[in-house]
């Protein structure tokens, strides 16, 4: 049902080459999709563990646990705090 919408809208938004041609693969019109980069640069370089936790107020000894997606819930941000 969702690749069977793509195909009608009149706007398909791809945030990577490989996708967007994914979606052409798929059958989504190639004139009907937009490449939009996700906005994230990466930094020139990673810190050091040391150098981050300090940078972010952070003990080192601290526990710290990320999350990198969206908070929705076929994401189910709650099963990975079970986790």
């Amino acid at each position: 049902l969702q690749v069977w919408s793509w195909k009608h809208f009149d706007r398909v938004v791809s945030v990577s080459t490989p996708l967007l041609e994914h979606l052409v693969r798929l059958g989504v019109p190639r004139e009907r999709l937009v490449l939009i980069r996700n906005g994230l640069v990466a930094p020139p370089r990673l810190l050091p563990r040391a150098e981050a936790r300090t940078a972010l107020g952070l003990a080192q000894s601290a526990h710290v646990v990320g999350w990198v997606g969206r908070m929705s819930g076929e994401k189910d941000p709650k099963l990975a705090v079970e986790a």
